[in-house]
């Protein structure tokens, strides 16, 4: 199943509380897109493959969550309402 990418702060709140009471198995679809997304932004970091690794451990994966989240805020505080889409 396709999902759509997070584009805005809102969105990465919104998946923060799925991940929180479902663990990352409940969002994976919604991990790997937010990957794509971070990746199409130029984040280039090993916590985005930790992300998406279902052999680590849910702290870890929660960790990365975070620190992935961190780098598109602040990507998204530089551009209008808190959107999180490549420059054109």
């Amino acid at each position: 199943m396709t999902m759509n990418p997070p584009t805005t702060t809102l969105d990465l709140d919104r998946l923060a509380v799925d991940l929180e009471r479902g663990g990352p198995v409940a969002v994976t679809t919604h991990l790997d897109a937010l990957v794509d997304r971070a990746r199409v932004l130029g984040i280039d970091t090993p916590s985005l493959d930790a992300l998406t690794d279902p052999d680590a451990a849910a702290v870890v994966r929660n960790r990365a969550f975070a620190l992935v989240t961190a780098q598109l805020r602040r990507l998204g505080r530089t551009r209008p309402n808190g959107t999180l889409t490549a420059a054109a």
